[in-house]
């Protein structure tokens, strides 16, 4: 999530990239670099070793096409200043890709250097000691991407590969290194391109991330923009409209129908956790029940293939769901309170909900077969729906017992 200057570090979050709780030891979303990072140098003043020369006029999210507008204002000495416009936005196209576009106009005749930033400044070193490969140039070169990043945690890797897209406003000096040569009152403007891949994805994210802003750099910014608003319009086809409800009550509904789509997709192999992606602290990106039953239904009417990605992290983790039902003496499968990446319960140990919990079970069934109601897959029926109920009957017929009152639960 970028901050009031976008163009500075800010939270980054990545589907898949985790690491280890500092104290507590259990898996969590890792901080992540901030993947679209630049500085811009004039008169050898730098908007990061000056940030107070930056003032932001205007920032806003358009909920309508995912887009985030920032405007600005750098002072470059006297009563001079840079025009700053910044348009960015995550590819749901592409859906490792995130993209901007940098506007600027200067009332002075000037060069405008800029330099491509992959920045780890966001991350709480204190908190989290990542270990980075900066593998930027080589064969990797200038005709390939700007930056290259491989990136490592205690217990799993990432990818960053950034391009400006040759041409337009902007001429190379070196790898990562631009300038443009600005006249009064003419707008010049450059685009980025970013991949982040993680090895949830990838056994090689890294040059993976390369192949795909290169991909980005081919279809060219301009038509994943375009790709990106026809995304975004036909989610907003499904938009749920409230009759008899005040301005504000409506207002609010769509808000929320804004962030709940915007944290997940068809490519989502994660699941969805409370708050998604924007955040990596509350919660710690696992999976409780709130995926199955709070999140699932408004994802499925409207991104059915979305759904379908949710059942399939469910029947993903079945193989660590009958592992758990077998530790407590049960048969088929019992799902955690707080799920993993790979199924298994990350619920911090001293919470009782790791091993009281386990009503849970029953709504991962109860989502699956929502699944299939929604879509009618038949496909999905054998391949992921079946093997849930299935698995979670056994483990509901081994939990309790018949007696004269009819079948009953107790603690054992």
């Amino acid at each position: 999530s970028p901050g009031p200057n976008p163009l500075l570090p800010g939270k980054a979050v990545v589907a898949g990239f985790i690491h280890e709780h500092p104290t507590m030891q259990f898996e969590q979303f890792s901080p992540a670099p901030y993947p679209i990072g630049l500085d811009l140098i004039i008169d050898e003043q730098s908007m990061r070793d000056y940030p107070d020369s930056i003032t932001v006029l205007d920032q806003s999210l358009n909920m309508s096409n995912g887009e985030l507008t920032t405007s600005m204002k750098m002072k470059i000495g006297g009563d001079n200043s840079l025009e700053i416009n910044v348009v960015q936005f995550a590819c749901r196209s592409v859906p490792c890709l995130v993209a901007q576009e940098v506007n600027l106009k200067t009332d002075r005749e000037c060069t405008v250097k800029v330099r491509t930033k992959i920045d780890t400044d966001n991350i709480d070193l204190s908190e989290f000691k990542p270990r980075t490969r900066d593998i930027t140039g080589g064969w990797y070169s200038v005709d390939l991407v700007d930056q290259v990043k491989a990136f490592e945690s205690d217990r799993c890797r990432l990818g960053i590969a950034q391009i400006i897209p040759r041409g337009n406003d902007i001429d190379q000096d070196d790898v990562g290194h631009y300038r443009l040569k600005m006249k009064p009152g003419k707008k010049k403007s450059f685009q980025m391109i970013a991949s982040v891949v993680s090895d949830l994805y990838h056994f090689e994210p890294h040059l993976e991330a390369i192949r795909l802003a290169r991909w980005g750099d081919m279809v060219g910014y301009e038509r994943l923009k375009q790709q990106n608003h026809l995304a975004w319009d036909e989610l907003w086809r499904s938009r749920i409209k409230v009759i008899g409800c005040d301005e504000e009550d409506q207002q609010a509904l769509d808000v929320a129908f804004y962030y709940l789509h915007s944290n997940i997709h068809p490519s989502t192999k994660t699941g969805y956790p409370p708050f998604g992606l924007t955040q990596n602290s509350a919660y710690y990106g696992h999976n409780f029940w709130d995926t199955d039953l709070w999140t699932f239904i408004p994802t499925v009417l409207v991104q059915p293939e979305a759904g379908k990605a949710t059942i399939e992290y469910r029947h993903k983790g079945l193989d660590a769901a009958k592992n758990r039902a077998k530790l407590f003496g049960y048969r088929g499968a019992q799902y955690p309170w707080e799920a993993s990446i790979d199924g298994s319960e990350v619920t911090p140990s001293n919470c009782p909900t790791g091993w009281a919990q386990q009503h849970t079970t029953v709504g991962v069934a109860w989502c699956a077969w929502e699944y299939y109601m929604a879509t009618r897959d038949y496909f999905g029926l054998n391949d992921f729906v079946w093997p849930i109920l299935k698995n979670v009957n056994e483990w509901v017929e081994s939990r309790g017992k018949f007696t004269k009152r009819g079948f009953e639960f107790d603690m054992m």
